[in-house]
């Protein structure tokens, strides 16, 4: 037991780990992913307000903020990713980056929370909450922006940029791609070919998130932790935006759930393809970037 007065040398360690500037690690190409970040959060917040007609029964637009806050929450949380991360990187000690990350995440969503609470026609029992999960969601990203190794994040923020894009282009071509799929005339044969369409896009979402992380990654020295941290990167940032929507936004899914039936079994069916969606990225796109990087190790290298 310590006398009064005298510091443990345990804490002393800790508080100088906590405060002795280390060299600033460069953010590698951290405004630009900043930019494209924050060009996603825009498109999908006129994406949402678009979406939402001003006429709308308030039913149908309870089911239409459910259906769509998920990806307004992901945008966000990639945003103060993004922004947290080119911060981070000019700040010397790791109390620094926390706090600056932090702040500048909270900022982009508290800036995406009121674009949320402006919107015309959005429930008004629906509003706040979508805010603050919106809120939380750029926090929670600038938190991560500032984690390190800076290589780790560095990678996993592109791959999750390019797969959020891979996967708007497929959404965009559902109609012209599912018939691959086959023809579907019954409830049960819609629904079976729509689970194939989803497992083998978030199949092919995994793969590019995987073959992004280990390609900037490979010219590094980091060690295959990193490679498996960064692969599953993006599925990690897709898990939590739908963590966040479905603890603090879980009062407008159930709201919706409580309009009808129906829409109670399309809130549980579409809720259940995203957790599934997030899981297959996360899993594919680690354990390619980890195959990726030991293909390239010689003997006796770890």
């Amino acid at each position: 037991m310590s006398k009064p007065g005298i510091v443990a040398p345990a804490q002393v360690a800790i508080d100088r780990h906590m405060d002795t500037p280390e060299p600033a690690a460069p953010a590698r190409g951290g405004f630009w992913l900043a930019f494209a970040a924050i060009a996603w959060l825009a498109v999908t917040l006129w994406s949402t307000r678009a979406g939402l007609a001003d006429d709308a029964d308030e039913s149908v637009a309870l089911n239409e903020a459910a259906l769509r806050l998920p990806s307004v929450v992901q945008a966000s949380l990639l945003a103060g990713a993004a922004v947290g991360y080119a911060i981070a990187g000019r700040l010397s000690t790791t109390s620094r980056r926390a706090v600056g990350g932090l702040i500048v995440g909270l900022l982009i969503g508290v800036l995406a929370s009121g674009a949320v609470l402006l919107a015309h026609g959005m429930p008004a029992r629906a509003a706040g909450v979508a805010a603050v999960c919106v809120g939380l969601g750029g926090a929670v990203g600038g938190a991560l922006g500032s984690l390190r190794p800076t290589e780790l994040i560095g990678a996993a923020l592109p791959a999750a940029i390019a797969v959020t894009g891979v996967d708007f282009v497929l959404n965009l071509l559902r109609s012209s791609i599912i018939g691959i799929f086959g023809d579907a005339t019954t409830q049960a044969e819609i629904v079976s070919r729509d689970g194939l369409f989803l497992g083998s896009k978030a199949l092919l979402v995994g793969l590019v998130a995987g073959t992004i992380a280990y390609a900037l990654l490979r010219r590094t020295s980091v060690k295959w932790p990193v490679y498996v941290a960064a692969g599953g990167g993006a599925g990690i940032i897709i898990g939590l935006s739908e963590l966040l929507t479905r603890t603090v936004g879980a009062q407008i899914f159930s709201l919706a759930s409580d309009v009808s039936d129906a829409d109670r079994t399309v809130q549980a069916w579409v809720g259940g393809a995203r957790l599934n969606h997030a899981l297959v990225v996360l899993f594919v796109g680690a354990l390619l970037a980890m195959i990726l990087h030991g293909r390239t190790l010689g003997k006796g290298r770890a």
